[in-house]
């Protein structure tokens, strides 16, 4: 199993939109809402869905590290995801 080096760990002032000096992209999806930053927490910065991706946008293989501190009520679509 190979670790990579944490490009983002979240622990930082608020951002609305989510930012960390340029390294996200937001919204990813058409009608999505930004990501935000929020007391140390990625969440949507609206009601509804928040969406982002991290530059530079990579086909290369990955690993994602994530705390799910609470799960959507509606549940629509995945409250995570990653699409090659």
């Amino acid at each position: 199993m190979t670790i990579t080096p944490t490009l983002d760990d979240c622990t930082r002032a608020d951002e609305t939109p989510l930012s960390n000096g340029g390294q996200w992209t937001v919204p990813c999806l058409p009608g999505d809402f930004n990501a935000a930053l929020l007391s140390n927490v990625l969440r949507s910065g609206s009601a509804g869905w928040g969406s982002a991706f991290w530059n530079p946008f990579t086909t290369q293989d990955l690993e994602v590290w994530a705390t799910l501190s609470a799960t959507p009520i509606a549940r629509t679509r995945p409250w995570t995801s990653v699409v090659p």
